[in-house]
């Protein structure tokens, strides 16, 4: 995929496949000084790269991230596959959001640790310690909202319809930015009218939502005031928009910004392959919408997305149900690499009344089953050198009729479900416990 990317031949070597294609300069080099000269979660570039023929062009930039030096080459012409310019349009983005995020997941980490410490310090003082367990659990869901944010930012599958309130997912995209809105000191206005659900592919909207609002954000480098809000539209539709204080576009600018490889950024910019406006268009059309933008010269920009009501059929709904919870009364094997997740699964499924049991590899739950039924296998679907569906397949030749939920952090739209030889669904890490019970709840239950 690189080698294609780059256009060279896919038997060269890095180094010569580069060369190949840039042989006007002496590329590893100017690589190496850019590289060179950044300093701790700093990026630098793009230097600019022509092909022999002028057919396409190659950004370099180097970024400074987690205490790494990173090169990233970005590629762009009107011959570039689609499939290759979404998935590099994607690298670009999760480039500009990793120092953003870093900060965050720093902040995070620095109140985990501090009132872990206080509460080991001196676990006899139980107004503390609750204190301390308190700050500690609401912490670590601030982490999972913004590792959730993260995926639903970069992954690359459709994922399923389902209900999305829209003032919320503007929201979560606001908080993924938070980092790069306080740093150019901008003001953030929402208007959000009372809308209805929309059902629709939740990390597509996210994807469109976080292009739009970064383009506002680079259009005011120096400050300005973001706006963001919903409408009512006939039918039960929707409509969201962004807008912001920037310069604003020309109306010739203004006709192409949804062209694909049209760019207005500068060369010092972070971004600008021209193509997060085109799929922004082609993923809003994938969900029955249309999207807009005005503009004017002094007087900002504003993107506008028109979403129709839709409705999915066989939507759960949550029940809230009176007194203590029943007990699970079923057994269970427990399938994780991860100790820590073995030993937590292990106790909170006995505090519900389940017969629990949990091993480390694929080797020893086929070797447990062989010798005994469980009614539920939780399995984590990423086991060193190996796939959770492979997995599976083996674990239930050895016991017929056992039950399975895949446990990972990873999406699993592309995993098929529910089948032969299937699991039954999905428990996406970091998880809570009670999204566990109910999972076991359904499966157990039927």
């Amino acid at each position: 995929m690189a080698a294609e990317a780059l256009g060279v031949d896919p038997g060269d070597s890095f180094a010569e496949g580069l060369k190949k294609a840039f042989p006007s300069v002496d590329f590893l080099r100017e690589v190496e000084a850019l590289a060179g000269t950044i300093g701790p979660k700093e990026a630098k570039g793009p230097i600019r790269f022509h092909a022999r023929d002028g057919s396409w062009t190659c950004d370099v930039w180097a970024a400074e991230v987690g205490g790494e030096r990173l090169v990233l080459f970005r590629r762009h012409g009107p011959s570039l596959p689609p499939e290759v310019s979404e998935r590099l349009e994607r690298l670009a983005t999760l480039g500009m959001l990793s120092a953003g995020v870093a900060h965050d997941f720093n902040n995070v980490l620095t109140a985990i640790l501090g009132w872990a410490q206080i509460a080991l310090r001196d676990p006899s003082a139980k107004e503390t310690v609750e204190n301390a367990l308190k700050i500690i659990e609401t912490n670590a869901r601030r982490a999972k909202v913004v590792i959730r944010d993260l995926v639903e930012s970069s992954r690359p599958d459709e994922g399923p319809q389902l209900p999305v309130n829209l003032a919320g997912a503007v929201d979560d995209v606001l908080r993924l930015l938070s980092s790069w809105i306080r740093t150019q000191a901008l003001t953030v206005e929402r208007e959000y009218e009372k809308v209805a659900d929309i059902s629709l592919d939740r990390g597509r909207l996210h994807q469109v939502l976080l292009n739009v609002v970064l383009n506002a954000i680079q259009a005011m480098p120096s400050g300005g005031t973001l706006r963001v809000g919903t409408r009512a539209e006939g039918g039960g539709g929707a409509e969201l928009w962004v807008s912001d204080t920037g310069s604003g576009m020309d109306a010739a600018t203004l006709a192409r910004a949804f062209d694909p490889f049209f760019t207005t950024k500068k060369g010092g910019d972070i971004g600008g392959t021209g193509l997060g406006l085109t799929l922004c268009r082609r993923f809003v059309e994938q969900m029955g919408g249309s999207i807009r933008a005005r503009s004017e010269p002094g007087r900002g920009t504003e993107f506008s997305i028109s979403l129709p009501a839709r409705k999915v059929e066989g939507v759960a709904t949550s029940t809230t149900q009176a007194g203590p919870p029943p007990a699970l009364g079923c057994s269970v094997l427990v399938v994780d690499d991860e100790p820590d997740i073995r030993e937590m699964l292990t106790l909170a499924l006995r505090l519900r009344g389940a017969e629990v049991a949990a091993v480390p590899d694929a080797p020893s739950a086929r070797s447990l089953l062989a010798s005994r039924p469980f009614d539920l296998v939780l399995l984590d679907y990423t086991l060193p050198g190996s796939r959770g569906d492979q997995v599976l397949r083996d674990l239930a030749a050895a016991r017929e009729g056992v039950k399975f939920l895949y446990i990972s952090g990873r999406t699993g739209v592309d995993v098929p479900l529910g089948g032969a030889g299937e699991a039954l669904g999905w428990i996406h890490k970091p998880f809570d416990l009670e999204q566990v019970y109910r999972a076991i709840e359904r499966v157990i239950r039927g």
